[in-house]
Formats: C-alpha cells, sequence, structure tokens
C-alpha cells in the first residue's frame, strides 16, 4: 500500500554534518526528522532561499547543540536558521534529505549499445 504523507508527517534520517576540527573534518551524525514536500515545491524554495528552505522540511532535529556543546538546541524557526547559516550543517541536511527522498535514488539506467 502507498499512502501520501500528511503536510506534518516527519521521517527521522540519520545525517552526516562534516564538522571542521582544526585542519580536517570530523563526520558527526544528527538526525533530522524531515518533512516531505511535492518536488516543484522543492524547486522553488532552493532558489529563492535556503533558510525558507530548511525551516519548511525540518520538523525536528536530534543532536543540535549550542556553541557550549552541552545545551540542546530547540527545533525552531530561529535555531533551523541559524543552523542553515552554517555551510557544513546546510550541506548535511541537504544531502540527507536527497538521499533520503531523491527521485533518482535508486534509479538505474539501461546500458547503452
Amino acid at each position: 500500500m502507498f499512502k501520501l504523507p500528511s503536510k506534518e508527517e516527519t521521517f527521522p534520517t540519520p545525517c552526516e554534518i562534516e564538522t571542521p576540527v582544526g585542519e580536517v573534518d570530523e563526520k558527526r551524525t544528527i538526525v533530522i526528522h524531515f518533512r516531505v514536500i511535492p518536488t516543484t515545491r522543492w524547486d522553488e524554495l532552493a532558489r529563492q532561499s535556503a533558510f525558507d528552505l530548511l525551516v519548511e522540511i525540518i520538523g525536528d532535529w536530534e543532536d543540535v547543540y549550542a556553541a557550549d556543546g552541552k545545551t540542546p538546541l530547540p527545533c525552531d524557526e530561529e535555531h533551523i536558521r541559524l543552523a542553515a547559516d552554517i555551510p557544513y550543517f546546510f550541506r548535511g541536511a541537504v544531502l540527507g534529505y536527497s538521499d533520503r527522498f531523491s527521485a533518482l535514488k535508486n534509479f538505474r539506467a539501461p546500458l547503452a549499445h
């Protein structure tokens, strides 16, 4: 059975955030609870604003902390916009969403003759 997701239904998705630490990057895994949006809406938001895109697709998150590393950040519009302004967070979130929901995720093109 296939059912359309509701507008508020979310899907917990592990996302790797490659965080700079000194001269190297460390992979940190967080869980983002994504809302699924129509592909046309994704395209529209991606052209307009990275901030609005993440606000629309992120319904919740786990393991996201303030700069002190101890205070969990609530998943609200203000904190999503702050996180979206960090390039490596934005990249990890978008890749996580794309890996989970891409229309071409399991696409196998026929071999050319």
